[in-house]
Formats: structure tokens, C-alpha cells, sequence
């Protein structure tokens, strides 16, 4: 590849939510959202917005050419400003995903990077897993147990994706429908998948950081003239 293509975590995280965004989309067109699942949905696309937001103010405020930034970047503003009233302009944000892929280059070169570079691939998954687990768990959820059982509300839904993503399973709260019990399983599966990659990261670094002092400790015992010809 001709260039080092590298996402920020920053990047990352505004990619993970833009794909919630998508989800959010289709799911307020595609079926009916109850009350509870209302307001889950308003509480995240509020999270969304100030993410989006900051990193917007982040970028301005490092770009060199302020001006040109804004004109070139003026969509991406509007579309982080929370209109919970105009439901419409949240299809702007889809604007950010076009946004993540330009700095990729083509999904194509990203999706060949990620191949070659299996870090950056986990830390891309655990982004996207976390973020799609976290936030359209408790909507799902409800989806199926608003009208049956215990998960009815909108801090119920969020405290037992909470429990169900890391395993913990207090009890407290459980699916009692055949759908809710279902997608209750792929939940439990990613939360698993999700911490065995955030624990392949963790091995890795500390991998990484012990192979730097290993090399710089061998480069201080080498005798200066064999360190001045790299050897």
C-alpha cells in the first residue's frame, strides 16, 4: 500500500457511531418504536451528537486554514447539532461515514489494510462491537419485552445490557419472550467476543512495550562501535 492508513480511536469511535446512526434510522423506519424505545433512541442520538460535535471542535481547532475547514466541513457541523425535533437532518450524519472512509482512502484499501494489520483490526472490532452492543442492545431489547416482561423501561434495558454484555447476569432482569430470550444468546456471545479482544490488545501491548525495553536494553550493552553500525 502506498500510504499508512491508521484510524484514531477518536476516528474509530465517530465510525462506530455513525453506524449506530444507520441502524437508528432504519429501525425508526422499518418498525413500531415504543416509548421507552423513544426515549432510549433520544438519549443516544444525544450522545452521538455531543461526540460528533467535540470532534468537529477538536479538527477546527487544529486546522490550519479555519475557513476552508468550515466550508469544506459545514454538513458535518449541522449534522452534529442535536435537531431531536427535526428528525430529517439526522441523515446528515451519514455524511461522517463518508467522512471516516475518505481518510481510509476507499473501503477497499481500508478493508486490505486491516487484513495485513490484525491490531488495528481488533482494535477497529472492539469500536465497533462495544458501541453497536452497548447502544442497540437496550433498544432491541425492548423491542421484544416492552408489552411482556420485566425490561420495560428505558434504565431497565440499559442496566441489563449492561449485565448480559459483561457476563455478570445478577438475575434481577431476564428475558421472558422466545425473540427477547434469542437475542439475548448473540448479546452474551459478543460481550464475550468483545472482552477476548480487548484482552488480545491488553497481551499485545504489553508484548510490544517488553520487546522495546528488551531492544533498547541489547542496544545500550552493545559496544559503541557496533551500535554505530546498527549492529
Amino acid at each position: 500500500m502506498d500510504e499508512d492508513i491508521n484510524l484514531s480511536p477518536v476516528e474509530m469511535v465517530v465510525l462506530s457511531m455513525t453506524v449506530f446512526v444507520v441502524f437508528s434510522l432504519i429501525l425508526q423506519e422499518s418498525i413500531t418504536i415504543n416509548p421507552e424505545m423513544g426515549r432510549l433512541l433520544s438519549w443516544m442520538d444525544n450522545v452521538c451528537c455531543v461526540v460528533f460535535l467535540s470532534e468537529w471542535i477538536y479538527r477546527f481547532v487544529h486546522a490550519e486554514k479555519k475557513r476552508r475547514f468550515v466550508l469544506r466541513n459545514f454538513i458535518d457541523l449541522i449534522a452534529s447539532i442535536p435537531f431531536g425535533w427535526l428528525p430529517g437532518l439526522k441523515a446528515l450524519r451519514l455524511m461522517r461515514l463518508v467522512q471516516v472512509i475518505r481518510i481510509a482512502g476507499s473501503v477497499n484499501r481500508f478493508a486490505t489494510y486491516c487484513r495485513h494489520n490484525s491490531i488495528q483490526t481488533a482494535r477497529f472490532a472492539f469500536f465497533i462491537l462495544f458501541t453497536l452492543l452497548m447502544m442497540t442492545g437496550p433498544v432491541l431489547i425492548l423491542f421484544f419485552e416492552y408489552d411482556s416482561g420485566s425490561i420495560n423501561t428505558a434504565e431497565n434495558a440499559l442496566w441489563w445490557t449492561y449485565c448480559t454484555v459483561t457476563t455478570i447476569g445478577y438475575g434481577d432482569l431476564y428475558p421472558v419472550t422466545t425473540g427477547g430470550r434469542i437475542f439475548t444468546v448473540f448479546v452474551s456471545l459478543g460481550g464475550i467476543g468483545m472482552f477476548g479482544i480487548l484482552s488480545t490488545l491488553l497481551i499485545n501491548y504489553v508484548i510490544h512495550i517488553n520487546h522495546e525495553k528488551n531492544s533498547n536494553q541489547t542496544e545500550r550493552e552493545l559496544p559503541k562501535e557496533d551500535r554505530e553500525y546498527g549492529l
